[in-house]
């Protein structure tokens, strides 16, 4: 399996209220498993997901161990956290970050800016995100 590309979109069909399907290559390329933890923190308009095994990998690459490590680990962990489930497949997602109710469509991209990706989750339908970011410009 392939790692997916540099700007890779997966449109993904939300089944059930505040669980995030995670498709299946995308879980494969990230060697998502059950039990993997989740940070994740709103933006206007997405939310910001990191997995830990990624933002280890990327802190071992950055930054010496000792108190930095102490403090990057911190702001991880000071984020809202969800654990992927049901083999690698699924994120529950609190609905005060991000509403998931069943029938919505969103959208998850991944970028690699680097060589960890990021990932970022938004509604697939972007006509109330434009509202509510010119709300947000406007004030």
């Amino acid at each position: 399996m392939t790692t997916p590309g540099p700007n890779e979109r997966f449109d993904l069909l939300v089944r059930e209220e505040g669980v995030l399907p995670l498709p299946e290559p995308l879980a494969v390329a990230l060697r998502l498993q059950s039990g993997e933890l989740v940070s994740m923190e709103r933006w206007p308009g997405t939310l910001y997901l990191e997995t830990l095994t990624a933002f280890l990998g990327a802190l071992e690459e950055t930054l010496n161990p000792g108190r930095q490590w102490s403090e990057a680990v911190t702001i991880f962990l000071a984020r809202t956290l969800s654990v992927v489930e049901g083999d690698g497949l699924e994120l529950a997602i609190p609905p005060a970050l991000f509403s998931l109710q069943p029938g919505d469509r969103v959208v998850l991209q991944v970028i690699y800016r680097g060589r960890f990706p990021e990932l970022y989750l938004y509604p697939g339908d972007l006509t109330g995100l434009y509202r509510e970011l010119e709300m947000e410009f406007n004030r």
